[in-house]
């Protein structure tokens, strides 16, 4: 989707380059603080960018902090209140075995093979999907994939007296 974007003209992509803050501007658009750094991620120069419309796409966490900061920092004080509260991951995890003598067979599909169901557990509540891993030639594994119950979250705040954002 990047080369059919890039074709349109309309697009810009800067490799290299950290948002550091947003502002609104008088344009009614943003103006982007940008931190231009090298492959060892030594900043080399800093720049501003504005734009008419701006599309956050730094992941969950990036995301999360650069919103945080910019309400924080009050670059964008009418941020919503929740944004950067309750903060975690969805429960997964994912993780293989190999199983020496036992073939999981060369056709195969992810479509889960079996499931474990153990939501009534009151300590430990999961359920365990297992999956056979599609390579086209025997691997000897399969996926696993638990989803828990997530107990804890965290929360994103801004700390003035050192400019950045942490998670508690």
């Amino acid at each position: 989707y990047l080369k059919e974007a890039l074709t349109t003209g309309l697009v810009t992509i800067l490799d290299l380059s950290e948002v550091t803050d947003i502002l609104p501007n008088a344009k009614n658009g943003y103006t982007l603080k940008i931190k231009v750094i090298n492959t060892s991620g030594v900043t080399v120069a800093n720049k501003e960018i504005d734009c008419k419309k701006l599309f956050l796409c730094a992941g969950s966490m990036g995301t999360t902090q650069l919103l945080v900061k910019c309400k924080g920092n009050g670059s964008l004080p009418d941020l919503n209140s929740e944004i950067g509260m309750n903060w975690g991951n969805n429960g997964n995890l994912m993780t293989g075995r190999n199983s020496i003598g036992a073939a999981t067979g060369v056709s195969q599909s992810t479509i889960p093979t079996s499931g474990v169901d153990n939501w009534e557990d009151a300590l430990n509540p999961f359920f365990a999907e297992i999956s056979p891993l599609p390579m086209k030639l025997e691997a000897w594994t399969t996926l696993y994939l638990v989803i828990n119950k997530l107990k804890k979250t965290g929360n994103f705040y801004y700390d003035k007296a050192t400019n950045t954002v942490k998670l508690n």
